[in-house]
């Protein structure tokens, strides 16, 4: 960035494009799953999902949406309306029409009582009956939005993922996948959607600008490059060739020092580690997530499952002193994403802290 600062080129003009801009573009089509080769960029997550369904809406001549209840997709207008946390609704109205919305896959605390370990081709079943029956009573939707591996985290199945991508297809729907937190490398891929399909449309945010500057942007299909008459982005800052440059430093170093295999051994180490934690602490009811997002769902039984909040919060507090930071999800689950550079020592650092907490609890 300072290099390109140097180089006094900091801002283009919608109409201009600059060389970081291309270049990146480039190394994004070069690195992402094939078929993904035309990008285009944006100040922030929230706009490149505003993007990502203008884009459907305009390819399909539709207009509704499927995603899932309790996914963050941003806070801008359309955005909060297909996200399904009512923190961002409450209180605005009527948001845009059509945002329909379904359960994400949780296997371990599926609302019909099977058994996460044995029935989850079952399970996905019943999840997918949802979304089915929306298509079948609503054949004019454009998009079946979701987050791949959402940030509770919840991993669905190879299965599941597949039984959408087909569903999109018989209903000439766009599948887009949220990656802007679970992508770029935290799931022990590059791209998430790498552990199922390559989707229409993917999302990109957040680490795309290194934690320096705020950058985003959607990867599509080149087939899907034709809205010559329409803007679906026009932001001033949509080519930044300061962000640009910031984030081919990213990628760039990223791939120098192999960061995605170290994310995806260590995450094998961090999940092992924890499942150790699991068998000697029955606070601990399931773990889950991939690379370098886990989460930790805490209950009081391991029967009933019933969620341990109370001694959720003493842990968080116990950590906090200590200095382990993490958010604690509906109460009661820990969730953990940290730097991807991070090593064997944090890790195991990170997992006595833990085990200190389970202890001074009594659980």
């Amino acid at each position: 960035m300072k290099k390109q600062l140097d180089e006094s080129l900091a801002f283009t003009p919608r109409r201009y494009t600059n060389i970081p801009a291309v270049e990146l573009a480039q190394k994004l089509c070069e690195q992402s799953p094939s078929g993904l080769d035309r990008v285009l960029y944006c100040p922030g997550g929230s706009e490149a999902i505003e993007m990502a369904l203008l884009l459907a809406k305009h390819i399909t001549g539709k207009w509704k949406t499927i995603s899932f209840y309790d996914c963050y997709h941003g806070t801008t207008w359309q955005a909060a309306a297909v996200g399904g946390d009512p923190h961002f609704t409450l209180g605005q109205g009527p948001m845009v029409p059509g945002a329909f919305h379904v359960e994400f896959p949780n296997y371990y605390r599926n609302p019909w009582g099977l058994d996460h370990r044995t029935e989850r081709e079952h399970i996905d079943e019943l999840y997918l009956r949802q979304i089915e029956l929306i298509l079948k009573h609503h054949p004019d939707m454009a998009a079946i939005i979701g987050t791949p591996i959402a940030s509770a985290p919840h991993v669905p199945s190879a299965y599941f993922w597949q039984r959408v991508a087909d569903l999109c297809v018989e209903y000439d729907a766009l599948l887009i996948f949220d990656e802007i937190v679970c992508g770029l490398g935290r799931t022990g891929t590059l791209f998430a959607c790498e552990h199922y399909l390559t989707p229409d449309v993917v999302v990109m945010g957040k680490s795309l600008g290194g934690g320096v500057v705020p950058f985003a942007g959607i990867l599509t299909h080149d087939k899907y490059n034709c809205l010559q008459d329409r803007s679906i982005g026009h932001f001033t800052h949509e080519k930044s060739p300061l962000s640009s440059a910031a984030a081919l430093a990213v990628l760039n170093y990223m791939q120098r020092k192999q960061v995605v295999n170290r994310v995806k051994e260590l995450g094998e180490y961090f999940r092992g580690s924890l499942l150790e934690l699991q068998q000697q602490f029955p606070i601990i009811g399931h773990i889950d997530g991939k690379g370098f997002l886990i989460g930790i769902d805490l209950v009081n039984d391991a029967v009933t499952k019933e969620p341990a909040m109370e001694a959720a919060q003493q842990i968080l507090s116990y950590c906090l002193d200590r200095g382990l930071s993490f958010k604690l999800y509906e109460g009661n689950m820990i969730t953990m994403r940290p730097a991807l550079i991070i090593g064997k020592e944090e890790i195991d650092f990170i997992v006595a802290t833990l085990r200190g907490a389970f202890e001074a609890v009594g659980q």
